[in-house]
């Protein structure tokens, strides 16, 4: 199962059993042995332990990625600059980094009636970047991407004049005062995918515009 899932395993054999047989020919890993059935529950449960303590497992090393986001994450280099909102994504394994990372936005409902406001799929700007898919580092390092502008003469319309599109036709039309519920998604090469449901809460001035959190799932 380790072996099939990609994350790392612990062994335990069985004394009379073949070493070599099936798996275990191509699986490297080195098997604990035990001659009781009746002990191997005892001898997982100490294997975990030594681990443990010798840092060489971590229970919050985890192959997967997650959504950060704070109120403020949102950048304006000039005064005239639109207000970009970033949401940011981090990977907590202890090693491994998510490859090919790409994101997008997979729905968008005006609240309070959840009425579905159509768009065309399209990629989304990773912040500091031109290019559409990136790596996340291992352990605290995140990368944002960029979540939608405001520009400053329209306040309360949403825009993705940075994003891999050549036409605001795909976008979602997001405009006015309000309520509205996004749910984003990445993809990576060798993680699980991840989605996340945000609630935007659109005001006429981009500093009182909040953009959280409410829901995310594998």
């Amino acid at each position: 199962m380790a072996s099939y899932l990609d994350i790392d395993g612990i062994g335990f054999q069985e004394v009379g059993v073949r070493r070599c047989d099936g798996i275990m020919a191509t699986v490297q890993i080195n098997c604990a042995t035990f001659e009781k059935r009746s002990d191997l529950r005892c001898l997982v449960h100490d294997k975990i332990k030594e681990l443990l303590r010798t840092q060489l497992w971590d229970p919050h090393w985890k192959k997967l990625l997650r959504f950060r986001r704070s109120d403020d994450d949102f950048r304006r280099r000039k005064p005239q600059d639109p207000y970009i909102f970033h949401i940011s994504v981090e990977n907590p394994h202890r090693r491994k980094t998510a490859i090919s990372c790409v994101a997008y936005i997979e729905e968008v409902l005006h609240l309070p009636d959840r009425t579905r406001i159509p768009f065309s799929p399209f990629e989304l700007k990773w912040a500091g970047t031109t290019v559409p898919f990136k790596k996340i580092r291992p352990g605290d390092a995140a990368r944002g991407f960029d979540a939608f502008e405001i520009p400053k003469d329209k306040p309360t319309k949403l825009r993705w004049d940075l994003a891999y599109t050549d036409t605001e036709e795909v976008w979602p039309r997001v405009e006015g005062p309000g309520e509205y519920e996004i749910t984003y998604f990445v993809a990576s090469y060798n993680f699980p995918p991840l989605r996340a449901m945000f609630k935007l809460v659109l005001k006429a001035h981009p500093e009182e515009t909040r953009l959280d959190l409410l829901d995310s799932e594998l």
